[in-house]
């Protein structure tokens, strides 16, 4: 009985939970040129998160991968421009773009890295601060008809 009590204690210590994530801000707004930075929190003890751009239509982007233990980031690709950074501590990995340019604009998101999963926290989407929003949207309203018992609805 006491071997099956600490094999139990045992696995329950090796048992990863889900970190509560979030990144406070959903929208960001600046203008172009300014310095933003899109925060992100973990409340779990990880090793290593990643940085993610959505762009509409595009494959998605890595931004920056940090180990936390080391408080060293790694940037990727065309974020290899000293226009971004990071804050890194345990639980934070804050994303910093200075002089925001137009191609900056998109959603970002985070992910934790955990010894047999990935985790993907909420987005962030930088948007344009004082831009009107610009849409070829048309809105229908649908049309309600009445349809009886053997009526043809084609």
């Amino acid at each position: 009985m006491v071997e099956l009590l600490v094999f139990l204690l045992l696995c329950n210590s090796y048992v990863t939970k889900s970190s509560e994530i979030s990144q406070p801000a959903p929208f960001l707004a600046a203008k172009l040129g300014d310095n933003v930075t899109v925060e992100y929190h973990v409340t779990s003890n990880v090793d290593h998160m990643v940085w993610y751009k959505m762009t509409t239509g595009k494959k998605l982007q890595c931004v920056a991968k940090a180990e936390i233990v080391t408080k060293h980031a790694h940037y990727f690709g065309d974020f290899i421009n000293g226009r971004f950074g990071g804050l890194i501590k345990v639980g934070i990995f804050h994303l910093n773009m200075s002089s925001t340019k137009q191609e900056d604009i998109e959603m970002y998101y985070c992910e934790v890295l955990h010894l047999n999963f990935i985790e993907v926290g909420p987005a962030t989407t930088l948007m344009l601060k004082g831009e009107e929003l610009n849409s070829n949207t048309v809105v229908r309203q649908p049309v309600s008809e009445s349809v009886q018992p053997g009526d043809n609805t084609h």
